[in-house]
């Protein structure tokens, strides 16, 4: 499986960065995921398994790291390739 989907390098997220009460819910987190590849996101509660979903989702920011994805264009194709749906694009 050399078909990356979704890869996050040196993710860092913490609330209140740089106050004296700043919580570090993440930190240097690393995750590749590859088309087909079957994953699980387990924890116990407060670990930042949400945040973590939140970043991978670009609906929350990180204090530091990056998340590398496919255009949403390419989702788009390889979703209508692979399922045979029914695309808008050029209409």
């Amino acid at each position: 499986m050399s078909d990356v989907v979704l890869e996050l390098r040196g993710i860092h997220k913490s609330y209140n960065h740089g106050a004296p009460n700043a919580l570090r819910v993440l930190e240097d987190v690393n995750v590749t995921l590859h088309k087909g590849q079957i994953s699980a996101l387990v924890a116990p509660s407060g670990a930042g398994k949400s945040t973590l979903l939140h970043i991978a989702g670009l609906l929350d920011t990180t204090d530091q790291g990056g998340a590398s994805r496919p255009s949403p264009l390419a989702i788009i194709r390889r979703r209508t390739a692979t399922c045979g749906a029914v695309s808008c694009l050029g209409k």
